[in-house]
């Protein structure tokens, strides 16, 4: 492997401010992880990754990181290194290494029941979009949606669809919520275990175990980010994706009425005229996604009601508790 065409950089993110004393210690913990996981190892920061072609070792290929097991070495991409006291991490590292400190001895049991709901049935984030013009329109999203949750619930939430929902832990010492991509990760690392893997010769698929995996959470997620979507389409979004929403001028009070009656914060990300193309498709003043050239308008709507009168009061009742529409 020609790891003389990575560049070894030091510049990475400046440390965080901690707030709590509960944070602190937290830190302090992760550190202890994280330094004993990268002991004997070799970590390189680069702006981009290198060609994989001239790498004959397996690699782990992960979003922030590519990780060469059998060299004890890792390429981490710059502007996702995060440099704390155990070393470098991206927020992947850092949602695993709060995890590990936090649940020590987890050991997330589930039921029947909730095995069927949560890791047998497939779920994801809402997706709506009618093609349109219109001439003064708001983006609008859930503020910080995925760590609202988080703070709602509980990584280690107890749920089960229609059934019941309660708090077991709160994460209030998670100490670097300023971070989005790492408290979104506390979510996303508790999906099944795939990964994408350099053999030497080609990038094949593997699944493999993981002790992070976390499918109750990631249920309940898309659940409370669909039932917000249903009721957004309901007032007339023209556009959901994932926490965000295309509406009318005259439905601003509306949607976040609708927001607080999950004890959710929505706030405004563009306004202005609006074209709506396609999902992930949009133009507003000043601003446009990246259009594919001829890009025909697409009309789609992937969104399910998950029992919202079940649902929202009870979430509600837990954001409240939280302060979480104060965030």
């Amino acid at each position: 492997m020609a790891l003389s065409l990575i560049m070894l950089l030091h510049n990475t993110h400046d440390r965080p401010t901690i707030q709590s004393l509960e944070q602190k210690d937290m830190m302090l913990k992760m550190n202890e992880i994280s330094a004993e996981k990268l002991t004997d190892w070799v970590t390189y920061l680069a702006s981009e990754f290198p060609s994989l072609f001239p790498i004959t070792e397996r690699v782990i290929l992960g979003s922030y990181a590519w990780t060469i097991p059998s060299l004890k070495r890792r390429i981490v991409i710059r502007d996702s290194a995060y440099q704390f006291g155990g070393g470098v991490r991206t927020p992947a590292d850092i949602a695993r290494d709060y995890i590990s400190a936090k649940y020590p001895k987890r050991r997330l049991r589930i039921t029947t029941e909730q095995y069927n709901a949560c890791i047998k049935t497939d779920v994801s984030a809402p997706l709506h979009c009618t093609p349109c013009e219109i001439d003064y329109a708001y983006y609008v999203d859930v503020r910080a949606a995925y760590w609202s949750i988080i703070r709602a619930v509980g990584w280690d939430v107890s749920y089960l669809p229609s059934r019941y929902l309660s708090q077991n832990s709160d994460n209030a010492d998670f100490p670097v919520p300023d971070i989005k991509m790492a408290r979104n990760c506390l979510v996303s690392i508790g999906l099944n275990g795939n990964m994408n893997v350099w053999d030497g010769n080609k990038i094949v698929w593997l699944k493999k175990p993981n002790k992070y995996a976390n499918m109750v959470l990631w249920r309940l997620v898309q659940d409370v980010l669909n039932g917000v979507a249903t009721e957004m389409i309901s007032i007339g979004a023209v556009y959901a994706y994932t926490d965000g929403y295309i509406i009318p001028h005259d439905k601003l009070e509306l949607a976040r009425e609708i927001g607080l009656s999950w004890g959710l914060d929505i706030g405004i990300r563009r306004e202005g005229r609006v074209k709506v193309i396609a999902p992930a498709t949009y133009e507003f003043p000043n601003f446009r996604t990246k259009v594919l050239p001829r890009l025909a308008p697409i009309k789609m709507t992937k969104v399910y009601d998950p029992d919202i009168g079940w649902l929202r009061w009870r979430f509600r009742k837990l954001a409240e508790r939280a302060n979480v529409a104060t965030y």
